[in-house]
């Protein structure tokens, strides 16, 4: 289990988080004292049991296919769903970082291709500019 706030692995009987103080959850959205008894008479999520953070590599892979939407999902799920916000944001930076590297990489080989159908002479005139002939 892990906490909400600061996603740290909790143990089975804390009550609090060590590292942040928030009050621990079980995996129903309720509180319970160390009798399992129910200390806030229900749902804290409005009846919603689906605040499960499950962290899964599944939110890691849609945000580096679809970076923007790993990036919205960070957004919105850091508060309430750290494990699953930090997959997600994961996995929109390094999909942004692999696709600014391969357009990198395809503007370089589109030039020396270009300069090797040309006839592979580059020069710099004048002005410094490079001349393809």
């Amino acid at each position: 289990m892990y906490c909400r706030k600061c996603g740290r692995q909790l143990s089975q009987t804390d009550k609090y988080c060590p590292n942040c103080g928030e009050p621990v959850e079980d995996l129903f959205g309720y509180n319970q004292d160390g009798n399992g008894n129910n200390q806030n008479g229900g749902y804290q999520n409005g009846g919603n049991a689906s605040s499960y953070d499950s962290g899964s590599a599944g939110w890691g892979v849609l945000g580096f296919f679809f970076p923007i939407i790993g990036l919205i999902l960070f957004l919105v799920w850091k508060d309430s769903k750290p494990l699953s916000a930090k997959m997600a944001g994961k996995g929109a930076l390094i999909g942004f970082i692999v696709s600014v590297v391969t357009s990198i990489i395809s503007v370089v080989l589109s030039i020396v291709s270009g300069v090797a159908l040309l006839g592979g002479s580059v020069y710099y005139d004048t002005i410094g500019l490079i001349a393809l002939l």
